[in-house]
């Protein structure tokens, strides 16, 4: 990337499909979801009460994609989008979508979502 510009090497890249980094203590390559992509940030509430940290997210119509290697997500559990001036929207899981790594992309969730509303509260 010698000679380009500041321009020409972000541009370069934000077209590669992932980040790769080598972890600490195993030796093996992690791969991570595209930053481009995962412009949002969510936090998943189990049924059971446990509330995940927050994580980077690319939430879309009727659709969140998110990585989460330590956190199992299962049909039921509530998603919290975390929006800029501190609102949340909530949605809930109608299908997990667990994807497993392919090509340079990780282990990582397509969920199927719904959009919760108030009348949906009064319920």
């Amino acid at each position: 990337m010698r000679g380009m510009t500041a321009a020409q090497r972000s541009l370069a890249n934000a077209e590669r499909p992932a980040v790769m980094r080598v972890l600490p203590f195993s030796g093996r390559p992690e791969v991570t979801l595209p930053r481009k992509l995962m412009r949002d940030e969510i936090m998943v509430l189990k049924l059971d009460g446990r509330r995940s940290e927050p994580v980077p997210a690319a939430v879309g119509n009727g659709q969140i994609m998110f990585e989460s290697p330590h956190l199992e997500v299962d049909d039921g559990d509530s998603i919290f989008h975390l929006l800029p001036e501190g609102a949340e929207e909530e949605y809930v899981i109608l299908d997990s979508g667990f994807q497993r790594a392919i090509l340079s992309f990780p282990d990582h969730y397509q969920s199927k979502v719904r959009k919760k509303t108030v009348s949906d509260e009064r319920l």
